[in-house]
């Protein structure tokens, strides 16, 4: 073999021994990927009455309570609880009573959770007066609330930032004039 047809034989073996240490050195670890926190679910289809619309109650008509249900209540991510809380006529600017709400959450089960809330319009409205159109909203996360503080944005109403919600909205009109007078 001439020594011309060695050099390049040599030039490659150099080139072998300075890329294959660098295939010999671990790259980076990959960190784990972290899970993706799905929101809780419903069925639109289900609720009653349905949302996002003007609901009429007439006091001189209707008798009893109104009452909203949002059935099937679901979360893809084992182990989640579900929380809630029911807002009436919320204003992030004052205190606002939360009407009705689950402090622990619960687990939904295999059919889902069901969430129902009645509402005594002549009662549970009567400080709300003058108004005649009044929202009703319901909040759902898979996380607690926020603890409420004096600088809370959203009094009642926030979760932690990994938390997924969501929210449904009924307006119900009612003229409280209407309403007889409970002693």
């Amino acid at each position: 073999m001439s020594p011309n047809a060695r050099a390049p034989r040599r030039a490659c073996a150099a080139l072998v021994g300075l890329i294959a240490p660098a295939c010999v050195v671990p790259g980076e670890i990959e960190a784990e990927p972290t899970p993706v926190n799905t929101a809780p679910f419903f069925e639109p289809q289900a609720v009653e009455p349905a949302f996002e619309q003007v609901v009429a109650y007439d006091p001189e008509v209707s008798t009893g309570p109104l009452r909203f249900e949002v059935p099937g209540i679901r979360d893809l991510d084992s182990g989640d609880r579900v929380f809630w809380r029911w807002f009436v006529n919320y204003d992030r600017r004052f205190f606002s009573q939360v009407f009705a709400q689950t402090p622990f959450g619960r687990a939904p089960g295999p059919d889902g959770l069901s969430i129902t809330f009645e509402l005594e319009p002549c009662v549970d409205l009567a400080p709300f007066a003058p108004r005649t159109l009044h929202r009703v909203e319901l909040i759902v996360g898979d996380r607690q609330f926020d603890e409420d503080t004096s600088t809370t944005v959203f009094r009642n109403q926030t979760f932690p930032e990994d938390a997924r919600e969501f929210r449904i909205v009924w307006f119900i009109e009612v003229d409280l004039s209407k309403c007889e007078l409970v002693p």
